[in-house]
């Protein structure tokens, strides 16, 4: 589904993630057309509310380490911006474990 939206919506760099992920997943045999997750992925257990918040938060903010925006939700591919009550390109079912710790800007957390 991913795949589809950047395939069919007017994103300025569409043709330069098609060809990225396209050129990616001709070195991964279980692959035969986009690669969009590294590879090499380290899977780790998410073992409560606090800690999977603190993770949503790190992933939300790769868009913003990489230079690409100045704020996750403004991500057109990420589901910061349901997080920060707006709706984004795919449906989301937002996790509401913000409670847990008090509530936390998501752009705050590392």
């Amino acid at each position: 589904m991913i795949i589809r939206s950047i395939q069919e919506e007017a994103e300025s760099r569409r043709d330069w993630l098609l060809h990225v992920m396209a050129y990616h997943a001709r070195y991964n045999n279980n692959n035969s057309q986009f690669q969009l997750w590294q590879n090499d992925n380290h899977p780790i257990e998410l073992y409560s509310p606090d800690f999977i918040y603190q993770r949503l938060g790190y992933i939300h903010q790769n868009p913003v380490r990489a230079g690409w925006v100045e704020m996750a939700e403004h991500y057109r591919y990420s589901s910061a911006t349901n997080y920060a009550g707006g709706k984004g390109l795919l449906e989301v079912s937002v996790i509401d474990i913000a409670p847990t710790i008090g509530y936390v800007h998501l752009g705050n957390l590392e």
